[in-house]
Formats: structure tokens, C-alpha cells, sequence
């Protein structure tokens, strides 16, 4: 069996924000519900998964644009149920977001107009690196790094510091002596987090994982999102896909399994292929 794991995580590099007002390195709430969880799908002695892919959010960026237009189309025009129900939780979520200055979301939802952009797509990059990964004639537009392994810091954890200092629980942390090559990290990480841990201090064996750090070019991120709006909107026809015997292409087909990360309710997304 060949299994992989797509988890859509923080990685915490600096020298950016990755929400309004919030500079990195940071935890992300997802991964803070429970850290001890996420450190067991990277133990190699439990682990179900042989192959583990991050998809951090510095590759996150919102839809806008023309890009965005085909969506909004494609939901007023009642031609893709995906494509309406997903205009629809942008517009709830922001109205949400905006009444309450006491939410997480309030910022990030007086950032962005559900007119005119979608939030940052962090689960629906999960779901493109998938699609990169299983199709084999799929440009490889998001540059991928190998990392011996990856800690997330939990409450019991030494060295852990009150909100807002750092580090805290849930931050990532990467394996002491970990190096990459100078100046080959793509332009929208330009650093990487300064916390390390200890492989032979933590009760885990952390399985080496492949980040996702970045886009090949400029291009490819304006190919990367182009291609995630039409899926959005359903009228993404992929030019090496066959019709099925209901007539979808195999590329359509493929993307409805993945339709409830476009409404972005999942953060972690598991794939078996048999």
C-alpha cells in the first residue's frame, strides 16, 4: 500500500505575516486544539502514512481578480452547487467575522471582501499539491524541500513561553542541524523558524517529511491559483484527462472528492491509493 498525508500546518519562518497584524513565527490554531495529535501522525511507530507532505501557509494566498470573477460567475449563474455553497460561506464567515471584534477572525475578515477575493486558501493549496503529486503530467509549480523530520512543541514542553512571547505550544520546530543551500528558498519564505529540537530528546522517531516552501516562478503561483479558481468553479477541463464512463472528465471527477476543502472545512486531508 502507498499512502500519503497532505496536513496543512504553520510553518514558522519569519519575516512575514501571515494574518493581518500577526508576524511569524506563530502557532495556528488548528494544530494548538491538540499538538500531542499531531506529533503522533509524525511518529514513525504509529504513523499509518509512509509519505508525509506540509503544505504551510506561506504559499496561502487569497483568490481575486479575474480568477475570482469565474467563481462568483459560475455561483450566480446556479452552474456548479460547489462553486454557490462556497460564495455563500465566504459572505457568512466575513459577516461573522466583521460583528464581532472579539473573534480570531475579526481582523482577517475586515481584510477581505467576499465581493471581490476569497480568504487565503490554505486547505484548497493542500489539495493542488495532491493533485500535483498524483498526476504526473501536472506542472510542479510548488517547490517541495526534504526535512528529516518536524516537532510541534506541546504544553508540557520546557522552554515555553506566555502569549505574546515565543516559542509556544504548537509551534513547529525543525531538527537540530537542519541546513538548506543559501538562497535557494523561494521568495515568499525567505527565512526559515529558528526553533530546533532534539530528534533524541523527544519520545517520537519524527518521520522525514517534504515541505512545501514556496512556487517555482511567478508564473507558476499565477498558474497554481488559475487552475484552482476553475476547479472552484467547475469549469477546470484538465488537457490530459479522459471522460469517464458518466461522462465527467477524470480530472472533474477527481475534484469532487476534494470539494469540501474548496469550503475550506478540513485542515487535514488524508489519501490512500491502493
Amino acid at each position: 500500500m502507498y499512502a500519503e498525508l497532505y496536513v496543512r500546518f504553520f510553518h514558522s519562518s519569519s519575516d512575514f505575516e501571515p494574518y493581518p497584524d500577526v508576524a511569524a513565527p506563530t502557532d495556528e490554531t488548528n494544530i494548538a486544539c491538540d499538538p500531542v495529535a499531531a506529533n503522533f501522525v509524525l511518529d514513525g511507530r504509529t504513523s499509518p502514512f509512509d509519505n508525509i507532505y506540509y503544505v504551510p501557509v506561506v504559499v496561502a494566498d487569497e483568490i481575486a481578480g479575474a480568477d475570482y470573477i469565474k467563481i462568483v460567475e459560475s455561483a450566480n449563474a446556479g452552474t456548479d452547487l460547489g462553486a454557490r455553497a462556497l460564495l455563500d460561506f465566504y459572505k457568512t464567515w466575513s459577516a461573522a467575522g466583521r460583528a464581532n471584534e472579539n473573534l480570531l477572525i475579526h481582523l482577517e475578515a475586515m481584510t477581505y471582501d467576499p465581493e471581490t477575493e476569497s480568504t487565503p486558501q490554505f486547505d484548497a493549496c493542500a489539495v493542488m499539491l495532491a493533485l500535483q503529486l498524483l498526476d504526473e503530467n501536472t506542472e510542479e509549480r510548488l517547490v517541495l524541500f526534504d526535512v528529516e523530520g518536524v516537532h510541534f512543541l506541546e504544553s508540557n514542553d520546557t522552554g515555553l513561553a506566555p502569549f505574546p512571547e515565543t516559542p509556544r505550544s504548537a509551534f513547529s520546530l525543525l531538527p537540530e542541524g537542519f541546513e538548506i543551500v543559501q538562497g535557494s528558498l523561494p521568495e515568499v519564505c525567505p527565512n526559515l523558524t529558528e526553533f530546533v529540537f532534539d530528534p533524541d530528546e523527544t519520545p517520537e522517531q519524527e518521520l522525514p517529511v517534504k515541505v512545501a516552501l514556496g512556487f517555482a516562478s511567478a508564473e507558476a503561483k499565477a498558474s497554481f491559483y488559475a487552475e484552482m479558481a476553475e476547479r472552484m468553479a467547475g469549469t477546470f477541463v484538465s488537457p490530459t484527462a479522459t471522460p469517464t464512463e458518466g461522462g465527467d472528465s477524470a480530472a472533474s471527477t477527481l475534484w469532487k472528492t476534494f470539494s469540501v476543502f474548496s469550503i475550506g472545512v478540513a485542515s487535514v486531508v488524508a489519501y490512500l491509493i491502493l
